[in-house]
């Protein structure tokens, strides 16, 4: 079964052309599949879980970034095909700017944040901060639980909109 994603950019009326997440089997269309953002948020607190634990050496860093780069890449490839099929196409360009305010707003607080956990645990020498092992773990669970968090929120977003069916508000 081969899953694939594809974005078409015409000239004209047809500004955007969005067909995403079509199943083939053999060949054959099987049907259409969302992109699962849920999915991408599942992995991607796996994937942090694993930081958490497994970075002690590099093949256990490199396990957990290969996971954690799968789950956010599927994550933050769903956020706009969610948007777009939760809104009317009238409203797809403010709600898409909406979204790029909120992650930029979410980035800088969560980075804060993180770093402030990360600092409870490390410890000052002649002016410099040091980081130790605990203070790694707690900001990579804390993490994941902010992506848990995301996670269950994106649950309860109504769907009004399967992607095969999303159209620009060109269209």
């Amino acid at each position: 079964m081969l899953v694939r994603q594809q974005a078409v950019v015409a000239s004209g009326p047809d500004l955007l052309d969005l067909r995403a997440g079509q199943v083939e089997a053999g060949g054959d269309t099987v049907g259409d599949l969302d992109v699962d953002g849920e999915a991408g948020a599942a992995i991607t607190t796996l994937g942090l879980l694993s930081y958490a634990f497994l970075h002690h050496n590099e093949w256990q860093i490199a396990v957990s970034a290969i996971i954690f780069g799968l789950g956010s890449g599927l994550a933050v490839g769903a956020v706009p095909l969610l948007i777009l099929g939760s809104v009317s196409p009238e409203e797809q360009g403010m709600a898409n700017g909406t979204n790029i305010l909120i992650n930029n707003l979410i980035n800088a607080v969560t980075t804060q944040l993180l770093f402030v956990v990360m600092a409870r645990s490390g410890v000052v020498m002649q002016g410099t901060q040091f980081y130790s092992d605990a203070s790694f773990r707690n900001a990579y669970l804390l993490a994941a639980g902010l992506v848990a968090v995301a996670l269950v929120i994106t649950l309860f977003i109504p769907r009004v909109l399967k992607t095969s069916e999303i159209r620009s508000g060109g269209q």
